[in-house]
């Protein structure tokens, strides 16, 4: 998603990559400002930051923002922690009648 300086809730384009992974990024010039790009596939996400000017991108002072697992992200802390919970409990009852059998063969 493509958000323009003067809107970073609503995007001003929605778009997708091509096979090699790129894309056109064709901004309104007369939006001069930070534009934000966002790329999201499998649970991850990149964020550049693309300063436009009057006379169009400014390509060296392109930045990478902050990137995100968004695995994790979008699931809250409580599920999370039933989540762990349920998986410790599960390799216990897994783990706990092998040790039992081993130690019976000893």
């Amino acid at each position: 998603m493509i958000y323009a300086p003067n809107d970073a809730e609503t995007p001003w384009s929605e778009t997708n990559t091509d096979d090699a992974g790129q894309f056109v990024f064709e901004p309104d010039e007369a939006l001069a400002g930070d534009w934000r790009v966002e790329i999201t596939q499998d649970g991850h996400q990149d964020i550049l930051i693309i300063p436009v000017t009057a006379t169009g991108i400014d390509y060296v002072n392109i930045s990478q923002g902050p990137k995100q697992d968004l695995h994790y992200a979008e699931i809250p802390p409580v599920a999370l922690g039933i989540m762990v919970a349920l998986g410790l409990g599960g390799l216990v009852v897994t783990l706990a009648p092998q040790a039992q059998l081993q130690k019976h063969q000893d």
